[in-house]
C-alpha cells in the first residue's frame, strides 16, 4: 500500500519519503506542485489557531521601559515578532494580541527618550494611534512639556491617569492617548488604511533596520 503523504506530489517524480528532485525536466513539475500548497497555519482549527497566536506574540504584562535600558535589549523589547511579518493576513490575526498589554516607560532622568522616539517613528500611524497601549510614568515635573511637545509630533497627547508614591518620591502617571484634534472623519482614514496594508512589508524592514 501507498503510504498517505500530507500533501499531494508529482507521483511520477517522488521518490520514497523524498519531496521531488529538482533537474532540468524537473522544474515545471516542482513549481506547480509548490505553487497549489497551502500554509499549514490556515487549515487549523480557529481555537487552535488562536492558541497559537497568543503564544507567538504574548510578552509581559506590562512591559517596563526606560532611558537606562540599552538599545538592542530596548528594541528587542519593541520588536514585532516574526510571526506577524509572516503575511498580511497573518500580521491582521497577531499584530493586536501583541499590543493588548501596556507598554510603561519609567522617566527617572532628564535624558532624552530617544530610543522611545525612534520607536515611536518607524510605527505606522493606524498602530501608533489605535493599537498602542503606552503609558509614560515620571518623577520628573518639568518632563511632561517635554513630552508633550515630542509627542506632539506623533499626534499623541497626555492625559493624566493618576499618581502615586515610589521610592518616597511622587511619580506621575499618564496615559498617551490620540490627539483630541484629530477627531475627523472616518471615510480618508478608512482608504489610507487599504494603502497601509500594503505598505506592511516596508514597515517591518523599517523596525528591522532599528537594530
Amino acid at each position: 500500500m501507498v503510504s498517505t503523504l500530507t500533501m499531494s506530489t508529482p507521483a511520477d517524480k517522488l521518490e520514497k519519503n523524498k519531496q521531488p528532485k529538482i533537474g532540468d525536466d524537473m522544474n515545471e513539475a516542482w513549481y506547480q506542485w509548490r505553487k497549489k500548497q497551502t500554509f499549514p497555519l490556515f487549515d487549523l482549527p480557529p481555537e487552535l489557531w488562536i492558541r497559537i497566536c497568543r503564544f507567538a506574540v504574548a510578552r509581559p504584562s506590562p512591559t517596563i521601559l526606560t532611558v537606562r535600558i540599552p538599545t538592542r535589549k530596548f528594541r528587542a523589547k519593541v520588536r514585532q515578532p516574526p510571526i506577524t511579518r509572516t503575511c498580511t493576513t497573518i500580521r491582521k490575526e497577531t499584530i493586536s494580541h501583541f499590543y493588548a498589554a501596556p507598554f510603561v516607560y519609567e522617566d527617572r532622568s532628564q535624558r532624552e527618550a530617544w530610543e522611545l522616539m525612534s520607536w515611536l517613528k518607524v510605527l505606522r500611524p493606524k498602530t501608533r494611534l489605535e493599537l498602542l497601549d503606552l503609558v509614560i510614568e515620571s518623577d520628573q515635573f518639568d518632563r511632561i512639556q517635554y513630552f508633550s511637545e515630542v509627542l506632539g509630533s506623533f499626534d499623541l497627547q497626555l492625559q493624566r491617569a493618576g499618581a502615586r508614591q515610589s521610592d518616597g518620591r511622587m511619580t506621575e502617571v499618564f496615559k498617551v492617548v490620540r490627539y483630541r484634534e484629530e477627531e475627523e472623519s472616518d471615510e480618508g482614514s478608512d482608504e489610507e488604511s487599504e494603502e497601509e496594508d500594503e505598505e506592511d512589508e516596508e514597515e517591518d524592514d523599517d523596525e528591522e533596520d532599528m537594530e
